[in-house]
């Protein structure tokens, strides 16, 4: 099986999951990864951290090849091949491959990470959309409402938020909430007791926009706990992006395995504050939970009620009074705090493992190419080719065509343009002869006011000079 994974940021060192997701089409269906690059998000620079991402030779058998000339210092990590070779042979940055060439057409699976990139990628190629999934991730252009797209195309939903918008649809779909958080056989850390612990400390966290996730909301909440419960050892933090203030000690934007390990060792109360102002997976701070952090969240789309366990969990609240009175109450209860901890692990043994992510989403993608190798599916995807094949013609013609319609404009133009001097040159005629006439005017009443002489001899001279006059 042939799978082609679309991207806008990899190889980088942020996000957790999305790298726990990629590495695992890496690892099992030997995927390639195309990638249209973006450079900044929200403030913070996205670099291509291939050094960060090989760490454990993921990357070994892999080459660049560079579509895009600005990436073209990445050929220093292919081996044996020029990745340059390929300047402009496709609208993409790169692409990550173990092959030597690169063919669209031969990709039995297209796996799109976010809704942008699946638009993004049929705006720049015609693919049968039955070879296509969707990972529906919130945001990356879905905003969590209804959905319009072709049914032909495979539909994967991480939230209930957006099961509950596919499920009315045809389309063959996976359900696996949440997100990919843990590797393969990877067990859930055990945090040491907070049970003699004397300061706890709280975090916030947002590698995006810190307005959505609720940054000055988290400052609000700094100010007020420490105004409500003097005494208590309560330290706060925050990561990426957040309002700066005196009470809030700010840390900038982490790689991932350096996030977990300053979680495990450095944070006690995870606040997500998000406001639901986006469309965002929930709850955010699973990473910060998975290292042995309390988690207080909000809960504006009303998720919590879908999942087991959730209840004793996560911690919601609505208001900055709730939160600061829960981290008092965990504060003096630290019985209280263990017990929520531990089924925060129970909670990510159901949802979180690899066998309920990334392996439930690799037997999807097995199960949709042994569905497309079906007689019927080949014939619609022959009929796709011929179909694309007839657009390309069409989109050729549309081309030629409108190259005619410029050349005709621009011989009308001209055409313009020689008339406009034409009627410049008729109306500076006009213009002379209405000259002239005044001329002629202005000559015959100067001969009529001349003084007609009396006598005879005068009068025939004058007869005659009138008569020169008006020859």
């Amino acid at each position: 099986m042939n799978v082609l994974l679309t991207d806008l940021v990899f190889p980088n060192k942020y996000s957790l999951w999305r790298n726990l997701e990629i590495a695992s089409f890496i690892e099992h269906v030997s995927a390639d990864i195309l990638v249209k690059h973006i450079d900044e998000f929200a403030g913070v620079t996205l670099n291509i951290d291939y050094e960060f991402c090989n760490k454990h030779g993921l990357l070994s058998d892999y080459n660049f090849l560079i579509f895009n000339p600005k990436y073209n210092y990445l050929n220093q990590y292919n081996k044996l091949i020029d990745g340059t070779a390929f300047n402009g042979a496709s609208p993409y940055s790169y692409i990550l491959t173990k092959k030597s060439t690169f063919d669209i057409t031969e990709y039995d699976i297209v796996y799109h990470i976010f809704l942008n990139v699946f638009q993004q990628f049929n705006r720049l190629y015609s693919f049968p959309f039955e070879k296509q999934v969707i990972h529906l991730y919130p945001g990356g252009g879905y905003n969590g409402t209804e959905l319009v797209i072709s049914p032909l195309v495979h539909l994967i939903s991480s939230s209930p938020i957006t099961t509950t918008h596919i499920t009315q649809l045809p389309n063959n779909q996976l359900h696996c909430w949440l997100g990919p958080f843990l590797e393969k056989d990877a067990c859930i850390p055990l945090r040491a007791s907070h049970l003699t612990q004397p300061e706890l400390r709280i975090c916030f966290a947002s590698l995006g926009s810190g307005k959505e996730k609720g940054d000055q909301i988290y400052v609000d909440l700094a100010h007020h706990y420490h105004r409500t419960y003097p005494t208590d050892s309560v330290r706060f933090v925050a990561i990426g992006n957040c309002a700066p203030d005196p009470l809030i000690t700010l840390y900038p934007s982490m790689d991932y395995r350096s996030l977990n390990q300053f979680y495990a060792t450095n944070v006690d109360i995870f606040v997500n504050l998000e406001t639901g102002v986006a469309f965002n997976g929930w709850p955010l701070g699973l990473e910060a939970a998975l290292q042995g952090c309390v988690l207080l969240t909000t809960d504006s789309r009303n998720q919590r009620h879908y999942y087991d366990h959730a209840d004793q969990a996560i911690l919601t609240c609505s208001t900055i009074t709730e939160f600061a009175d829960s981290i008092h109450a965990l504060f003096h209860n630290r019985v209280f705090m263990e017990s929520t901890k531990a089924s925060f692990r129970t909670f990510a043994s159901q949802y979180l493992s690899y066998a309920v992510q990334q392996q439930r989403v690799l037997d999807f993608i097995h199960q949709i190419h042994q569905i497309n190798q079906s007689p019927v599916i080949a014939h619609l995807t022959n009929l796709h080719a011929e179909q694309a094949q007839k657009n390309q013609s069409l989109i050729a013609s549309q081309e030629a065509l409108h190259q005619q319609i410029i050349q005709l404009q621009d011989q009308i133009d001209k055409h313009h343009i020689y008339i406009s001097h034409l009627e410049g040159t008729i109306h500076n005629k006009n213009e002379h002869i209405k000259y002239l006439e005044e001329i002629a005017t202005q000559h015959a009443s100067l001969v009529q006011s001349v003084t007609r002489p009396t006598d005879d001899a005068s009068g025939r001279w004058w007869q005659r000079f009138i008569s020169r006059l008006n020859r």
